[in-house]
């Protein structure tokens, strides 16, 4: 009897103690809870801080130009409650530019998997010293551009998903996100395909290069065909023997011989350094991204109009380092906890978590100092409306005679593949779902 109850009495200790460790142990919903709540009041920091450097630019009016179809139309909804078309114009890229570092963090995060390499390279990718999105968006009348870069992150998000997962919806939502860029500006698509494919190799260099790449080329097929209302094939055609069309073909021309020597290089390297190494992803797009827009924007003759033009890249640079800078902050960061101590990092490591944290405020007043002493001071035109000068002008007249010269039966088969298109998407997608349940 005695040898029972202290049996028991073992069994009922022994039960209290798991009780309390299980209570100990974090829950996978609470921590899962908290990532998200975090992750908001990330988001709700960034847009707040990003409407306070432009608040005063709110009524001011600046010119703008379009050659696509997505802002116009926002703008022309917003006229049904009574605003201005000019005001609501001004409001949506105001709205587009304030947007941009918050995609730009959910990329980042995506990519790197790391919430602060992300925070960083938002907030670096804010700062008022970095001016070329503001220039774009405010002095050059390239608005449509920069509401096309806000959204080229959420592509690469979840073309990313797509090709790590293959989850059919992500497809489908990377699809919707190219088609959005293309009907923003076509200077945004050429810049969302050159992100694409840095991804898309650094996830072919993971592992199942094949794989991967067909789902790129899905994508593209997906969205290539969503995009047939406006861009049918009689207004692609007539675009590439137009004079900007020319142009794009002259800058591709004169890229060849370059890519004869950089893209085996580049190859070589990628897959040298690169190769099943998912740790290094991020440094190889970020170092990616920055080696191509940082190689167009500062390589001089290689076409006169848009796809070349060098000062429009800068926007893409900033963006890039940002990601760049972002991910190897992190890296360095981390580096200041377990990296040995010598005579090159006396620093002993019992004072490393003082040494992590002054580094961190040091940080913050630095972007804090950098917004209040350098905040956006561009001179902006006193008149808004659709202002064109230089080689805007041919480009967007030109898209603007193309698009009235594709009348009638273009424009019908246009619609036409845009409709088989989404027929046969949403079928593939009930079809896979319906395997789904089987399995």
């Amino acid at each position: 009897m005695e040898e029972a109850a202290e049996k028991k009495s073992e069994q009922g200790k022994g039960q209290e103690a798991d009780q309390k460790k299980e209570e100990r142990q974090p829950s996978p919903l609470r921590n899962g809870t908290l990532s998200k709540i975090s992750d908001r009041l990330l988001l709700a920091g960034l847009l707040v801080g990003n409407v306070l450097l432009v608040w005063r630019y709110f009524s001011s009016p600046f010119t703008y130009v379009f050659s696509a179809p997505v802002v116009p139309i926002l703008a022309s909804m917003l006229g049904f409650a009574g605003v201005e078309y000019d005001v609501a114009i001004h409001w949506i890229l105001i709205a587009f530019f304030i947007a941009g570092p918050l995609t730009l963090y959910l990329f980042v995060k995506e990519l790197s998997g790391r919430k602060s390499s992300a925070f960083i390279s938002a907030i670096l990718y804010s700062l008022p010293v970095f001016r070329s999105r503001f220039e774009a968006l405010t002095v050059s009348g390239d608005g449509a551009h920069i509401a096309a870069l806000t959204l080229v992150p959420l592509a690469a998000f979840f073309l990313m998903r797509f090709l790590k997962k293959g989850s059919f919806p992500a497809a489908i939502a990377a699809s919707i996100a190219v088609l959005l860029v293309a009907l923003t500006s076509p200077f945004g698509l050429f810049i969302l395909l050159s992100v694409m494919l840095v991804v898309t190799f650094s996830e072919m260099l993971l592992g199942t290069g094949r794989v991967r790449f067909l789902r790129f080329v899905l994508i593209l097929m997906i969205s290539g065909g969503l995009s047939a209302f406006w861009y049918n094939p009689e207004f692609v055609r007539l675009s590439l023997v137009s004079t900007p069309g020319m142009a794009v073909i002259a800058a591709i021309k004169n890229l060849v011989p370059l890519s004869f020597f950089i893209l085996p290089v580049l190859g070589t390297f990628g897959f040298l350094i690169f190769d099943k190494r998912a740790h290094l992803q991020p440094l190889f797009v970020a170092l990616g991204l920055t080696f191509l827009f940082g190689l167009i924007s500062f390589a001089g003759g290689l076409a006169r109009f848009a796809v070349s033009t060098q000062s429009r890249y800068l926007p893409e640079v900033s963006f890039s380092l940002s990601i760049l800078w972002g991910v190897v902050g992190v890296f360095v960061y981390d580096l200041l906890g377990y990296l040995p101590q010598s005579k090159w990092f006396p620093i002993p490591v019992a004072r490393r978590k003082m040494l992590k944290k002054g580094v961190l405020v040091v940080f913050f007043l630095t972007i804090i100092i950098l917004a209040v002493v350098v905040p956006y001071r561009e001179a902006i035109s006193g008149r808004s409306g659709r202002v064109i000068t230089g080689a805007s002008e041919s480009v967007v007249i030109d898209i603007g005679e193309i698009r009235e010269r594709t009348g009638g039966v273009h424009r019908i088969l246009g619609y036409v593949i845009t409709s088989l298109t989404a027929v046969a998407t949403t079928g593939l997608y009930f079809r896979l779902r319906k395997e789904e349940k089987q399995v």
